[in-house]
């Protein structure tokens, strides 16, 4: 299956950093499915490593936000199952600059002499890959990605990382 280059981001996932606006953070959700997977087929899955690249309380977002849309499928959790999760994820600090118009008015007609002030903020901005492998055949079967800024508190991330990764597994075909 060809995938894109993998993304060593994280989407919404991390820490409770601040972002632009303080509120909900939207994602920008892509996936990919190997065409001749056979997700019907698949009963159960087991983690390859612990997401990559999150926080202690980033990972048990993703760990328990997927544990949930997995075991929704009628997916069980096994020590060695049908398919096998890794997660990579990681954020960036940037920043973006915000003008605000002021005064202006106008004498007659000729427009008056308004002031503009500009400020950075910064916020961060997470992705995260998900991959699903098939353990039998040793093959990828499913990518799932998403980016976006992250959140202002911890209550508003995990919020985000299970409304990401719920919209990312709805992507998964539930027929064979």
């Amino acid at each position: 299956m060809k995938f894109l280059p993998v993304l060593f981001f994280a989407a919404c996932a991390l820490s409770g950093c601040a972002s632009t606006g303080g509120g909900a953070a939207s994602a920008d959700i892509k996936t990919e499915i190997a065409p001749d997977a056979k997700f019907s087929a698949y009963k159960t899955y087991s983690w390859l490593t612990q997401p990559e690249g999150a926080t202690p309380e980033g990972s048990q977002f993703i760990v328990s936000a997927i544990d949930a849309q997995l075991q929704q499928r009628g997916w069980q959790k096994a020590a060695n199952g049908d398919i096998a999760v890794r997660v990579q994820v990681a954020t960036a600090n940037k920043q973006t600059l915000e003008s605000v118009y002021s005064g202006g008015g106008s004498v007659g007609m000729m427009p008056g002499v308004g002031t503009m002030t500009t400020r950075a903020v910064a916020y961060r901005e997470g992705s995260m890959v998900v991959d699903l492998f098939d353990t039998a055949a040793k093959r990828a079967v499913w990518r799932g990605t998403a980016s976006g800024a992250l959140p202002s508190s911890q209550e508003k991330t995990k919020d985000v990382v299970d409304n990401v990764i719920e919209d990312m597994f709805a992507r998964i075909p539930t027929t064979p």
